[in-house]
């Protein structure tokens, strides 16, 4: 018998949210990206709305992008909702504390580094040319999938562009896809793709034992840093995340240093809100 979700985890980005296709838009500080966080609240919201629609009673957003203050609250359903902006490093890292949750969706991915169709294309840092799973190209999505395996949340739905969803899906065929066209696009086609999002994501929520977890460890990880290949076998996909930070995002930086470099973040992105 099918069991409907009743906590869900939903974790945002900016890349791949409806109405964003110019690199400013992603930007802090700019015109382009306050009108941006309206964009990303709205598809948020949108996905919020379908699993309110299947019953879900708890959902946790954490939001992703640059210092993790992107989305607006005060724009944003509040019954049930638990939004969580900014990034830390423990327990794990730019996640923080994982929530117990039935499912995950992702809203507003982007494909990879060597995706090079896509929209703003990267893995965590510019530093970062490709990163293979188990011999398999992947997105970041691919590799929060495999975080949230160890703690028994399977993804079961994504929004991101054709080119990320492509791969995406031969990676976690078992995901539900929304693509979203990296255009300027009328108000028309923008309420159709947020009924596919809010419809989708009441599928899922309504019908999550087709969605298994991503391969748990240990998980071969094969990148391209600036040109310098690396290989190895990781425990974990939270090891390999930790790595691939360490490598790029954090390079050269104690780790005991992280934790208060993130924590600088959160004020930097806590003025952001008030800023803007």
């Amino acid at each position: 018998m099918n069991c409907p979700a009743k906590s869900v985890l939903v974790l945002a980005d900016i890349e791949g949210i409806t109405g964003v296709y110019e690199k400013a838009q992603c930007k802090p500080h700019t015109p382009e990206w306050r009108e941006a966080r309206h964009l990303i609240t709205a598809d948020v919201s949108a996905a919020i709305a379908g699993l309110k629609d299947a019953g879900v009673e708890e959902i946790h957003v954490r939001d992703m992008h640059g210092t993790g203050y992107n989305l607006l609250p005060r724009f944003m359903p509040e019954e049930g909702v638990f939004l969580k902006q900014g990034h830390r490093w423990y327990p794990v890292p730019l996640l923080g504390e994982i929530p117990e949750a039935d499912l995950a969706i992702m809203i507003g991915w982007h494909a990879a580094a060597d995706q090079v169709d896509g929209f703003s294309p990267h893995m965590f840092h510019r530093d970062i040319d490709w990163v293979r799973i188990d011999n398999k190209a992947v997105t970041e999505v691919e590799i929060m999938a495999a975080v949230l395996a160890e703690h028994g949340i399977p993804v079961a739905m994504v929004t991101a562009d054709l080119t990320a969803c492509r791969r995406i899906s031969a990676n976690l065929p078992w995901a539900k896809t929304v693509t979203i066209p990296k255009k300027e696009i009328g108000s028309k086609k923008t309420a159709d793709i947020h009924k596919s999002i809010r419809d989708n994501a009441r599928e899922a929520a309504a019908s999550r034992e087709p969605f298994p977890c991503f391969k748990k460890g240990p998980l071969l990880m094969e990148s391209s840093i600036r040109g310098d290949i690396r290989k190895g076998y990781f425990p974990s996909g939270r090891a390999v995340l930790t790595t691939l930070l360490r490598q790029s995002v954090f390079k050269g930086v104690p780790a005991s240093m992280i934790p208060s470099i993130l924590n600088g973040y959160r004020w930097l992105g806590f003025w952001q809100n008030i800023m803007n």
